[in-house]
């Protein structure tokens, strides 16, 4: 009998342990809900840090936990590779016209359209030992850097502005051109151009690893360039929509548009 209770004892444990440990193998495996995000170079830093509270925030009221999956480069390559059919489900440009122009080709839902941030330019000398402004292009001879124009907005703010003050050349030895805002920014952080234009937003992440003198950076008056509406839109393709949609909220709430602050963007003018 001792045998026999003992046998049922160790029988009951054993089904016990194995559905604990099925119970917990089917938790773990559980796929992850994903959404897939192309986010605008000089918004990155920003989207990082959104992105790990958006996923924290729903995991924790979800069936199955949340991953931010995120695709980085200018605006006009990411829009280049929506028309071409990149499976992304939502769209964080650093302009309003790729994301307007996705709506209109019917790639974006119209609804979804929200101005999430407002853009600084600077102009960023480390080494200056004197206040900067756009006045060192008349004795500046070195090589200066900018995100190309055609294809970055920042790039066309800085664009504009030199043109505004006269001191862009068509054909100028001096400038360099950028793929994107984060390459310029990566040039003139590691020394390699000694001077360029640059998002504020990376200068204030970059404050919190480096030391930055207020004289060595310019920020041009924002009624002198092109306002920069970052835009956000989800794509008609989106592959959990509602999820998509959540996000665009969560973006839209005071929380996050405190957040986007205090990386160095405006809060939208309309």
């Amino acid at each position: 009998m001792a045998i026999r209770l003992a046998s049922m004892v160790i029988r009951a444990i054993s089904v016990i342990i194995l559905s604990t440990f099925l119970a917990a193998y089917s938790f773990a495996a559980e796929p992850a809900t994903k959404l897939h995000i192309a986010v605008a170079s000089n918004f990155k830093q920003v989207h990082q840090a959104l992105a790990s509270e958006f996923e924290a925030q729903y995991s924790s009221r979800s069936d199955s936990p949340t991953k931010i999956v995120s695709s980085s480069g200018s605006s006009g390559t990411l829009f280049a590779q929506i028309k071409h059919g990149a499976p992304y489900d939502l769209f964080l440009s650093a302009d309003q016209m790729r994301p307007d122009t996705l709506i209109d080709l019917g790639l974006a839902l119209k609804q979804s359209r929200m101005i999430y941030a407002q853009g600084q330019i600077a102009l960023w000398q480390p080494k200056s030992t004197t206040q900067l402004d756009i006045n060192i292009f008349q004795t500046y001879t070195g090589k200066y850097v900018l995100a190309n124009p055609k294809l970055a907005p920042y790039g066309a703010a800085s664009q504009a502005i030199m043109k505004k003050s006269g001191f862009w050349q068509t054909k100028d030895h001096t400038r360099i051109v950028a793929h994107n805002i984060a390459t310029a920014f990566q040039y003139v952080a590691s020394g390699s151009i000694k001077m360029g234009w640059v998002a504020f937003s990376q200068l204030k992440n970059w404050e919190q690893r480096a030391s930055i003198s207020k004289h060595s950076y310019w920020l041009p008056p924002i009624t002198d360039y092109p306002v920069i509406h970052q835009v956000a839109v989800q794509l008609v393709r989106a592959k959990n929509k509602t999820l998509a949609a959540e996000y665009l909220a969560f973006l839209s709430a005071p929380k996050a548009q405190t957040l986007i602050r205090s990386f160095g963007y405006l809060t939208p003018t309309l």
